[in-house]
């Protein structure tokens, strides 16, 4: 009951809407996961990706080459909680979004050993984190925002103290946690307006009754700043929110579903933010998956592109002729591209086809792109599978198979570190 209850949820992570509510039900029901794993067993290589496994509930390290072949797979070293959904790499750390648990599972980034758990508080449902910075000298490196989808918040932590941040509000001991629209699931951060301020946007599903409703993003423009406190030693305080609608076919239509947030740094003064909608997830019909593309700053759509295929995940690439991102999704890869020529974007045609397998149905979960290569986890099969990026001036972007290795069940998210 248990293993069938997991499959379910984790068919909401591959986007299959209409088992959501009885999944995420069941993600109430698991008890904290004591065990910890053995850690490595194997030297570290850099680069490195990083494999998070939803339903064996595992990380995977594989070592890569420069060729982009594997080099090496250190198998299932860290047992991450009860169904993990997102991974995130902050300086030495890397962080587990456990959904089935509430919280963030640490696991230092040399020994692949826990090092600390951030109970995120009961029936919230974690989905995706982000770093607030990158930036060890900024205030904000080591925190970490957390979209919960049962609740529709978003919590803080920090991972410093380990623990969601507690902010004196009006003489009142409050936790970092901020309401957004209706089932948040993607998360990024922006750069603010002024000093010392950061933008919190989240994709918010609407999901409801089996169906999706108008889309939102919210941004939560928060202050941070070291507070000379040794207990919290930085605080985050709500200076603005503001709730943005994300229509499906830009007529207010129901049902994008946004399932990811991608920034990319181009010419602009705040960049472009890519909204990936991965609609009724069928994983046919032309309605069935789009992409839009806002100013990061304003957050006014600038472009929509229907792709079709179910997208629920992507990476940007550049190369030295175009711009491009790469989406995962139920019937597989595809791309858009940036035509410089007419300031738009283009293309969205499959390029890799996602494999049958099994009884279930077959999607890739997630993408990561390092250098010219890019690294697909195959759900249904549970592979890991390598592509080499090659552009032609006149033909787009193709996908070449340099390497593919088998991993432990239920491949979900994907994080490389150099």
């Amino acid at each position: 009951m248990v293993k069938s209850m997991r499959l379910r949820r984790i068919a909401v992570i591959a986007w299959l809407a209409m088992t959501l509510v009885s999944a995420t039900a069941c993600s109430l029901i698991f008890s904290p996961d004591q065990s910890v794993g053995s850690g490595r067993t194997r030297p570290r290589t850099v680069p490195e990706l990083f494999v998070v496994h939803s339903l064996a509930e595992t990380l995977t390290a594989v070592g890569l080459s420069s060729l982009g072949v594997i080099d090496s797979v250190d198998a299932d070293v860290a047992l991450v909680g009860s169904i993990p959904n997102h991974l995130l790499a902050v300086g030495n750390q890397l962080v587990v979004t456990s959904s089935g648990e509430n919280r963030l599972v640490v696991l230092d980034i040399d020994t692949l050993q826990r090092v600390a758990v951030i109970d995120l508080g009961s029936g919230r449902n974690p989905y995706t984190s982000t770093a607030l910075s990158d930036n060890e000298s900024d205030p904000a490196f080591g925190l970490v925002a957390t979209t919960n989808w049962l609740t529709d918040t978003v919590s803080v932590s920090n991972l410093a103290t380990r623990r969601v941040i507690h902010r004196d509000h009006a003489g009142s001991h409050q936790r970092a946690e901020f309401s957004v629209g209706p089932r948040p699931q993607a998360v990024v951060a922006l750069p603010g307006d002024n000093p010392g301020h950061m933008r919190i946007v989240t994709a918010n599903t609407n999901f409801s009754a089996g169906s999706f409703g108008v889309a939102t993003l919210t941004e939560l423009t928060v202050s941070i700043e070291e507070s000379g406190n040794v207990t919290e030693p930085v605080s985050v305080e709500l200076e603005a929110a503001r709730s943005v609608p994300l229509s499906h076919n830009g007529q207010g239509a129901e049902g994008l579903n946004p399932t990811a947030l991608i920034v990319l740094p181009d010419a602009g003064p705040h960049g472009t933010l890519v909204v990936v909608g991965s609609g009724t997830n069928t994983g046919g019909g032309t309605d069935d998956g789009v992409v839009l593309f806002l100013n990061a700053g304003t957050l006014v759509v600038e472009q929509r592109l229907t792709v079709g295929g179910s997208p629920g995940s992507g990476a940007a690439f550049v190369s030295a002729f175009d711009s491009f991102v790469v989406l995962a999704g139920i019937e597989g890869l595809r791309a858009v591209r940036f035509d410089a020529g007419t300031n738009q974007w283009v293309g969205g045609d499959l390029l890799i086809a996602a494999a049958p397998g099994g009884s279930g149905l077959s999607f890739f979960s997630d993408i990561a792109v390092v250098e010219e290569y890019a690294y697909v986890s195959d759900f249904q099969n549970n592979r890991l599978l390598g592509y080499q990026l090659a552009v032609d001036a006149e033909d787009g972007l193709s996908l070449n198979p340099v390497s593919s290795t088998s991993l432990s069940q239920g491949p979900i998210a994907l994080r490389v570190v150099r």
